[in-house]
């Protein structure tokens, strides 16, 4: 007699709570930096920092997937906020969702472009050194996260 597939839902449930869901990323991004050979503290940092855009943007993002929404809600409030929300989406869409990219009529390079440059800008104008960190390695921690996620 076969087994029983478990169903998706059960999968779900084990792993509903988010902080579990943030370790679990967090590990399997580790291993791949292992089997890239960057285990460097800048990576470990941005890895740490990616599986918590993943986690918290699993329901939806904040306000939507045009990186000039995020520059305009900047540009009205001044809060460095969103330019790094705005560099999370552009991760997102490169890295856990790239035919999103398609769907609109920018390349995935508008992404990766301004990605990086909402991340610089949100360093320039708060310090926070993960901004630094990510604008620095947002094409090598893409890849990094493509390879990682199919291993969950």
């Amino acid at each position: 007699m076969l087994a029983k597939k478990k169903p998706a839902t059960d999968v779900v449930r084990r792993i509903a709570d988010k902080h579990e869901l943030k370790q679990l990323l967090a590990v399997k991004l580790f291993e791949q930096l292992k089997l890239v050979g960057a285990l460097s503290s800048d990576f470990f940092f941005c890895s740490l920092y990616v599986a918590g855009v993943i986690v918290e943007n699993i329901g939806g993002v904040k306000i939507g997937f045009w990186a000039v929404d995020y520059l305009l809600a900047h540009e009205k409030t001044r809060q460095a906020e969103f330019l790094k929300n705005g560099g999370d989406v552009c991760f997102l869409i490169c890295a856990v969702f790239p035919n999103w990219a398609s769907r609109r009529t920018l390349s995935r390079d508008y992404f990766f472009q301004m990605g990086g440059a909402l991340y610089l800008d949100f360093y320039y104008q708060t310090g926070l050194e993960i901004g630094f960190h990510m604008s620095q390695l947002f094409g090598p921690m893409v890849h990094i996260v493509r390879e990682a996620l199919p291993r969950l």
